[in-house]
């Protein structure tokens, strides 16, 4: 069937197909071989902490049919996010099969497509089988030691991120200022104890998790790159609240077994530093509009628990 075959579209896929900023339109069709028409039942997708996403179907009879998933890049991410690293780490987490959903990535413009899972739930951190599961893929992750040339240095995007606050006179509404010096104190750390950097994902909480029948899959790698294991076990933690013996069961997890003295260190210390790194992300999010999130309260809670601990562990090595 040609284009000129197909049936015209009715007024409702129109308005729907219109939802769509005129360059993810224009991305998606180039993507999949289709026509703008043929994209239809599109919506906003309320989800996700720094983009703007939208779901749409392509008609049965269309080149592409089927459901999918365009990522639109938020304000302000091309500050601090590289996407041709993003790029070349999803496309490593796809080769691995951690993710499998991608159907175009663009190094540049940073958009994406991907298809829409069906059937897929929410991550229950409550649900044992999940967080089994979702340790499972870190682990597997980790193991792997895949390359990359590009690293996701915590240290350099904190420093980008102070400079950017200070350079567009951003307010401290997070507090940061007072944790300062033991953040430095429980990074130098954290360096010395001379952990690997292996390829992470760096994002790894509950959102980022695709549940379905049988199957679990690790998305979204806009920060992904060579990392302390550690940021991913923190991220994974920091998604939502547990209690100090909870965090200690995690870590034990994580590892497989009893962790050492220095193992456990490590751990409670990259807790510290990535909430004191992703509220500084927070500060600069809603400065440009981002607002809603309720992941800062979260993190704030972390920080005023865990960066203390973790200096006062340091200190006593």
């Amino acid at each position: 069937m040609t284009a000129a075959d197909k049936p015209a579209p009715t007024n409702d896929e129109m308005m729907t197909a219109s939802v769509l900023p005129a360059s993810a339109l224009a991305n998606s069709c180039r993507a999949l071989g289709c026509e703008p028409s043929d994209l239809v039942n599109v919506r906003k997708l309320d989800k996700g902490h720094t983009n703007v996403s939208y779901i749409f179907d392509v008609r049965a009879d269309a080149p592409g049919a089927g459901s999918y998933i365009y990522r639109h890049p938020g304000n302000g991410t091309s500050a601090i996010i590289s996407r041709q690293r993003e790029a070349y780490v999803q496309t490593k987490a796809d080769e691995l099969g951690l993710d499998g959903t991608t159907v175009a990535i663009d190094p540049q413009e940073g958009w994406k497509l991907s298809h829409f899972i069906p059937g897929a739930i929410d991550f229950d951190y409550r649900n044992p089988d999940h967080v089994a599961q979702g340790l499972a893929l870190l682990r597997r992750l980790h193991d792997a030691a895949l390359p990359c040339p590009f690293s996701s240095d915590m240290k350099a995007s904190n420093r980008e991120l102070a400079r950017l606050i200070e350079e567009q006179g951003i307010a401290d509404s997070h507090g940061l200022a007072a944790y300062a010096e033991l953040v430095r104190l429980v990074q130098e750390g954290a360096d010395r104890d001379g952990v690997a950097s292996v390829l992470c994902h760096n994002d790894a909480c509950d959102a980022n998790f695709l549940v379905t029948p049988g199957e679990m899959r690790l998305i979204d790698w806009e920060y992904g790159g060579l990392a302390d294991p550690g940021s991913d076990l923190a991220s994974f933690i920091c998604g939502t609240r547990f209690a100090p013996d909870e965090v200690d069961a995690l870590i034990a997890a994580y590892y497989g077994h009893q962790p050492s003295v220095a193992e456990h260190r490590h751990m409670i210390g990259y807790i510290a530093l990535y909430c004191y790194h992703w509220l500084l992300w927070a500060e600069y999010q809603e400065a440009h509009g981002m607002v809603g999130n309720q992941m800062p309260a979260i993190w704030e809670e972390y920080a005023q628990a865990y960066i203390p601990r973790a200096a006062e562990l340091y200190r006593e090595r």
